[in-house]
């Protein structure tokens, strides 16, 4: 290990740092006419929000070329052609730098995003893909691709031949510390720090603008982040069952509407606050559900507001719920959408609506807000305030995900002094999140104990937000919905993996918007969370989200659609099913039905969730 192999791996770190912000400067230009429209100061902007991804591509190219090199390192003979093997390696992963930049750019041109999972399912059909490539301007592609190599190997040239500032000898820069702190770095510099959260495209969002975070995306990092987590192993034939006319007779069975329904607001355009309650389920909710006692206060602003008892989560993940809340959206039976940040910008939200209705948005958090993705979404759907734990100071953070549910409670309300009308508001709790701790120590006993005990903390904090939230001024004009993302077992042993018990979740209305003739007053129909925000906007007299809905306080029992990572369940009053892909399986867990009911009843959700997959690939 000499001094001469160290400095050129941190020589090399340096290179490709640089071809991150080359490739992004070339994308920039090839995309030009889609970027003109753009002010400099916010194209600049993308370059340094992008820094975090073009640090982790660094760290794994850099490792990647070490790696080439063992085999030469130790066999006889042959150190003296590493610098040439090194020449090599680096003009080639350059060239694939700009191969796939000069790819994203046409793609973004004639697609609207960049390398994602479509495009290697598009791959698998080389005919295809030779006649959509028919049009393309390679000349012009290969001059930019020229363009782009020769100032690239001129900067690898001149960094290799620059002579860095050494510092004189000392106990912490011998050669071993040095080699020390470069090999910490790598690791920290690909995963993106030692925080909860791992890096993900979220880490470059900044706008609210999808292509400018787009251009944020590093390229490499973007095409490696396809390559291992993509869908294209999926084969979607096995979801395929029924013809587009069942689908749409599906859709219509259990997403029924109906023109006649009570009147939510006193006032038509209120003001929106939207609690999401970390993994609560109902079960918790002596009101709720009449099974524990964990939720008083919940079950107090139940009592005093509009609530209902039989909600049902749509998925089972907080990435899904924020999808289903926000932009009526059902999972599909695999990972969020949000995961796919340019799939989860098409859709339609609630957030947007009321934002083109000149509605202040803002979202509130204690967490990292890139955790499942998360900031890429809510950027994209028009929140226009993103606060997390960035924003709360280090005394504050003393929960493993940030800051404890009483702080971003606080956080809330500081933010929404003085707000002029109207606006919407988001707030995501985390104390009840796994690993199920509090403020003042560890919880004590079984897991299901320290859940119970967490939703308790958190129920205490809820409490003490509205009993604070009566006194502002706002309060009168503000409905105030409080739910959860998603459900969680409590320890009850509902007999089934995935049984609806586990989604079921609570559903209250309250705030001083509230109809006084709703007060106190509860229903027991069954309603999904995907329905709350076209339900909002119809009593708010806006269009509904242009995806499938049930019109609620209409008195009448929808059924509650949802799915999980191998498939999907209903539940209404009187019947409840689970369906299982892998194995397939369906098992009816309430409810009795004739044979030949049952097979309509499973042809039914099948092509629900055929449709469910549709509109995810039609994204």
């Amino acid at each position: 290990m000499s001094a001469e192999g160290w400095l050129h791996w941190v020589k090399t770190l340096v290179f490709w740092l640089f071809m991150a912000w080359l490739s992004r400067l070339v994308f920039l230009g090839r995309s030009w006419d889609v970027y003109r429209h753009y002010e400099i100061w916010a194209l600049l902007s993308a370059f340094w929000a992008g820094s975090s991804l073009d640090l982790s591509t660094a760290c794994y190219l850099t490792v990647l070329q070490m790696l080439l090199c063992i085999p030469l390192a130790f066999a006889p003979g042959t150190r003296a052609y590493i610098r040439t093997w090194l020449l090599v390696q680096t003009i080639l992963l350059s060239a694939a730098y700009f191969i796939l930049c000069l790819t994203d750019s046409e793609l973004l041109r004639k697609w609207g995003n960049r390398i994602n999972d479509q495009v290697f399912i598009y791959l698998e059909h080389p005919r295809e893909v030779m006649a959509f490539s028919s049009g393309t301007p390679w000349t012009a592609i290969f001059c930019w691709f020229l363009a782009a190599m020769l100032p690239a190997i001129w900067i690898y040239g001149r960094l290799k031949r620059m002579r860095f500032f050494m510092l004189k000898p000392a106990p912490w820069n011998n050669l071993s510390v040095r080699y020390g702190l470069l090999l910490l770095l790598f690791p920290l510099g690909m995963r993106g720090g030692v925080g909860t959260v791992p890096l993900n495209q979220s880490a470059s969002a900044f706008s609210n603008e999808t292509q400018l975070n787009i251009l944020a995306v590093n390229t490499f990092w973007n095409f490696g982040y396809y390559l291992s987590n993509g869908t294209r192993t999926i084969n979607f034939s096995q979801f395929y069952c029924c013809s587009e006319a069942e689908e749409q007779r599906a859709i219509s069975f259990l997403y029924p509407r109906d023109s006649v329904r009570k009147v939510l607001c006193h006032t038509v355009r209120p003001n929106v606050l939207l609690i999401i309650l970390e993994g609560i389920t109902a079960k918790a909710s002596q009101r709720l559900s009449g099974t524990l006692n964990c939720t008083p206060n919940l079950d107090r602003i139940a009592a005093e507001g509009f609530s209902f008892r039989q909600a049902y989560a749509a998925g089972d993940r907080t990435d899904k719920g924020l999808a289903t809340l926000l932009s009526s959206w059902v999972p599909q039976p695999w990972h969020s959408v949000l995961h796919e940040p340019e799939k989860a910008a098409r859709m339609p939200s609630l957030t947007a609506t009321l934002a083109a209705a000149g509605y202040q948005t803002l979202f509130t958090y204690g967490g990292d807000i890139r955790f499942a993705d998360m900031k890429a979404y809510l950027m994209a759907s028009s929140f226009r305030e993103l606060y997390d734990q960035a924003d709360y100071p280090a005394s504050q953070q003393n929960s493993k995900w940030g800051a404890h549910d009483e702080y971003v409670y606080q956080k809330l309300l500081e933010q929404l002094r003085g707000r002029s009308k109207p606006w919407f508001g988001a707030l995501l709790s985390l104390s009840s999140h796994e690993p199920f701790e509090v403020p003042g120590g560890s919880l004590k006993g079984t897991e299901t104990e320290k859940f119970r005990a967490s939703i308790q903390y958190a129920d205490r904090c809820l409490g003490a937000f509205m009993e604070q939230a009566k006194k502002e001024p706002w309060y009168r004009e503000t409905l105030i919905v409080i739910t959860a993302d998603h459900g969680h077992d409590i320890g009850l042993n509902p007999g089934h993996s995935f049984h609806p018990d586990l989604f079921h979740i609570p559903m209250v209305f309250t705030g001083g918007a509230l109809n006084e003739a709703l007060r106190g007053t509860e229903n027991t129909e069954t309603i999904s969370q995907a329905h709350l925000a076209s339900n909002l906007l119809i009593q708010m007299g806006m269009k509904p989200l242009p995806l499938p809905y049930s019109t609620w306080f209409d008195g009448n029992s929808d059924y509650a659609y949802y799915a999980f990572n191998s498939g999907f369940g209903v539940v209404r009053d009187s019947l409840s099913m689970v369906g299982e892909n892998q194995p397939l399986r369906r098992t009816f867990l309430k409810g009795s039905t004739p044979g030949h009911q049952l097979d309509s009843m499973i042809l039914t959700l099948s092509a629900a969730q055929q449709f469910w997959i549709k509109k995810y690939r039609d994204l």
